[in-house]
Formats: structure tokens, sequence, C-alpha cells
């Protein structure tokens, strides 16, 4: 038995419960999976010096929307297409960086911090930034969820709090609650994925604007190149650019959809819901590629790194080698002051 919603859109209630079930056992596996991967002091570090939370609230909640504003214009969305673009552009990070982070080979404290932070400031900025870009689309006034989001912040710090205890205590343990969690973290985002599709099929039949494909489809990757560019122009770590453009990249699907129910409850819900929902689709897509591309980035760089060991070692140990001269002479002080 399928249930219609004022929107015309049939949702099928016992895929509805499993999605909600399997969204908020995994997040909460995940963040406990990520706690056991902090460190006490690391995070002491990151609050002490809050450089790069700063830079990472800056792209979240003024360069990003400012960004999806423009799209939105630059690809004359119709209005509920845009409304639903403005609002996913106003919303803070999703849990789903910090996995993605930790796959990156990035700051995964420092990710965790900052969907803490967003998830708390957004509390004031949601509304002002929807107050800010949405009058180019309509008048209504955004009713913001406050109870959602404390939850959700609330699904952040009890679980990473508790993953931390146990690095703490279990340092052994943890690190295999880490490898489990992000396995079954893959697993279940994709699960969620193909659910979602099933549950709402009428948002990817019908909603054939190309404009809302191609913006759903490039908009993860300006984020992520936003974040990432201003990181390096603040002269951040890699660990920590990565870290940030993917926490720029990736916004809370699932607020943003919660927001436009509340909010236009009966009114084109199923049409803004277009927008979010392909995003989410294309923001995994992009968060898994460019997590396999900073891998292989990292590879490469050990590779480079030992031939280059080998490379002088075989130079030093080789009295015969037609470049040993060479190269003593450029390394003489240095080998000086190992002997002393």
């Amino acid at each position: 038995m399928n249930v219609s919603t004022n929107s015309g859109t049939n949702i099928n209630p016992t895929l509805k419960k499993a999605l909600d079930v399997l969204l908020i056992a995994v997040m909460a596996l995940i963040m406990l999976s990520l706690g056991c991967t902090i460190k006490l002091s690391v995070l002491k570090q990151e609050i002490r010096r809050p450089i790069g939370v700063g830079i990472g609230l800056l792209c979240q909640f003024i360069l990003f929307p400012a960004v999806t504003f423009g799209l939105a214009h630059a690809l004359r969305l119709q209005q509920w297409d845009a409304l639903g673009m403005i609002m996913l552009g106003t919303c803070p990070g999703g849990s789903i960086s910090n996995l993605a982070t930790y796959w990156s080979g990035g700051d995964v404290a420092l990710s965790v911090i900052m969907t803490a932070a967003s998830t708390a400031i957004g509390i004031g900025m949601m509304p002002l930034n929807l107050w800010i870009y949405s009058r180019s689309w309509t008048d209504k006034k955004a009713v913001i969820p406050y109870i959602g989001i404390v939850i959700a912040l609330i699904s952040i710090l009890v679980p990473v709090s508790i993953g931390m205890v146990i690095e703490y205590k279990f340092p052994k343990p943890a690190k295999w609650i880490t490898r489990i969690g992000s396995v079954i973290g893959f697993l279940a985002i994709a699960a969620a994925v193909i659910i979602n599709i099933i549950l709402y099929p009428n948002i990817y039949t019908t909603s054939t604007a190309w404009g809302t494909w191609f913006g759903s489809a490039i908009l993860p990757s300006i984020g992520m190149g936003i974040g990432y560019v201003f990181a390096f122009i603040a002269r951040r770590p890699e660990s920590q650019r990565r870290a940030i453009a993917i926490e720029t990249s990736a916004q809370n699907v699932a607020l943003c959809l919660t927001l436009i129910f509340i909010t236009f409850k009966g009114v084109n819900v199923s049409r803004m819901m277009a927008y979010p929902s392909i995003f989410g689709c294309f923001s995994v897509i992009t968060l898994v590629v460019s997590s396999v591309l900073f891998r292989l980035i990292d590879f490469y760089k050990r590779k480079n790194t030992k031939l280059e060991s080998n490379r002088e070692l075989n130079i030093m140990e080789d009295p015969s080698n037609k470049h040993t001269e060479a190269f003593l002479h450029s390394h003489e002080s240095e080998i000086k002051q190992s002997k002393i």
C-alpha cells in the first residue's frame, strides 16, 4: 500500500520506515567509528586554534549560498526547482562528510568539529541566508526545524564522544571499529540511495529539466573547489584542505527535505524535493570519486618518495657510480654533520 502526500508523491510506508531506521543506525555507527580515530590532544589543538573551522564556516555559510544563488539564476531554474536549490545551499554540512574525510585521508577531527559547529550556527545562519537569497522566487518565510537541528547535533556529539573514549581506553579495538564502521557506512549509504530512488520514483522520472540535473551534478564539485581553494590560500595543511573541501561540498540533504516539508506543506513539495534529492545522489558519487583521487595522489607521492630514497641510497653505496661524486659534493655538509 502506498501513501499519497498532498504533493502527489506516492510513498511506500514500509520503505520509508526502513530508510529512517537505516539512516539513524548508520549515522550513529559512522560517528562512533570516526570518534575512534580522534585523539583528545588533537581535538584540543583544533579547538585552541580554530583557523580551519573558521575557513570552513566562511565557505559553508557565506560563499556556498552566494554561489548557489548565482547558479540558480544562471541556469534560469523555475521557481520550485530554484527554491529547492537555495534551501539546500543554505543548509549545514552532513555527517557523510566526516566519513568521506576519513576515506580521503583528511583531518577527521576538524571535519567533525566543522559539522557540529555548522549545525549549531545553522540555527541562525539558515534563516538569514534564506531571507537574503529566496526572495527572488518567494516571499514565504521559511520554518526552521530547530528540534531537528538539535537532534542532529546530539547525534553527532554523543557517538563521537563514545568513540573517543574507546580510542583512549582501548586503542587496538578502536582501529577495528573504525575499519568495520567505514565499510558498513559505505554499504549503508549505497543502500540508502537505492531505497530513496525506490521511495520517490516520481522525483527522478518527472524532473526532466536539464538545469535541475546539471545544477545537481556540478554543485558538489563547485563546493569542493571553493573549500579547497580557500584552504589553500590560507596555507592550511593538505589534510585540512581536504576536510574543508569535503565539508563545503556535502550538504545536509535530510535537513533540507525536512525544511521543505514543514515550510511548503502541500505546495509543490515533490517538485521542490527534486533538486536536493538528485543532488544527494551526485554528492555521494562526487565524494567517492574524490576520495579515490585523493588516495591515488597519496599513493603516487609515497611511491615517488620511496623511489627517490632508494636512488639516493644506491648512489651512496656504489662508489663506482658516475653520479656519486656529484651527489656527495652536494650533500657534503649533511654528511659531515651526521658523522659529528
